[in-house]
């Protein structure tokens, strides 16, 4: 099991590193179970489209991992503003929510381009899983190097 010390907080990326399809990545629903039991915060996100986000959650809850903390959303009465990984913006919304300061969290993902450098742009800590879309030319053209490279997501702790 792979970890950082001092990590207070931790995102996760849901396609293809949490969920291959609807079905659970093996091993992401007791990875997400051990973020709980060490009451470590963590928020799941994703850029997919293909899918409300009353979807995802559904998707994450068939497949063995409670969603009660899937999406981040938040009204402040002015007009929405579109982002998505790898923006800055993104990540910073979600560390609020987390109430993490960036050094703190650790973004992981399937994505170098996306969750790796988009996550260490905003000043976390990335792990890469070599699940879903990941392909080792892809982290080798990116210069981009994750603080952990995991087989998978099951691996974290």
């Amino acid at each position: 099991m792979a970890w950082i010390e001092g990590l207070r907080g931790v995102i996760l990326d849901v396609d293809g590193t949490l969920l291959d399809g609807d079905a659970a990545v093996p091993g992401a629903a007791e990875a997400v179970s051990r973020l709980r039991a060490r009451r470590i915060p963590f928020r799941f996100v994703t850029n997919t489209t293909r899918r409300p986000r009353v979807a995802v959650a559904e998707a994450l809850s068939r497949a063995g991992i409670p969603a009660e903390d899937a999406a981040l959303e938040y009204a402040a009465g002015v007009e929405a503003e579109v982002i998505g990984k790898p923006s800055r913006a993104f990540y910073e919304m979600s560390l609020v929510d987390l109430g993490c300061e960036a050094k703190d969290v650790l973004v992981v993902g399937d994505d170098v381009e996306n969750d790796c450098v988009g996550g260490a742009m905003a000043g976390c800590r990335t792990a890469l899983v070599r699940t879903g879309k990941f392909e080792s030319p892809a982290l080798a053209r990116s210069g981009a190097a994750p603080d952990l490279l995991l087989d998978s997501v099951a691996d974290l702790l």
